[in-house]
């Protein structure tokens, strides 16, 4: 959830700016916000599918891979639609890495129990 909250404070201060830059309309800017709320809730559910299936590791590095090809390929979107796909790989990123990040701290608590 960390990583969310990070990415849902920025998305305030870029979401005018993005308006701005490509002379959206509030309707494109407000779909914009759903596609990728929506994004992030589906590849949460896919990266616990994946998860269960390749394990921690594998499903950690997939999301930052995510991540690194959206943010490399939002330098090159002429539009506000292709902006909002490159946007869309970035937070289906996030939800592969936070459903990592959220099993590796369990992992850590139940391992680290009896310490405590």
């Amino acid at each position: 959830m960390f990583i969310f909250g990070m990415v849902d404070n920025i998305k305030g201060v870029s979401l005018p700016l993005i308006k701005m830059g490509f002379n959206a309309t509030d309707l494109q800017q407000g779909f914009m916000v759903s596609m990728l709320s929506m994004s992030y809730v589906v590849f949460c559910i896919v990266a616990g599918i994946f998860l269960s299936r390749f394990g921690l590791k594998p499903s950690f590095l997939a999301g930052l891979s995510t991540v690194i090809l959206g943010l490399a390929a939002i330098f090159y979107m002429p539009d506000f639609y292709s902006t909002a796909a490159a946007l869309f790989i970035i937070f289906a990123g996030f939800g592969f890495i936070e459903i990592g990040i959220n099993a590796l701290a369990a992992k850590v608590f139940l391992q680290k129990l009896p310490c405590l």
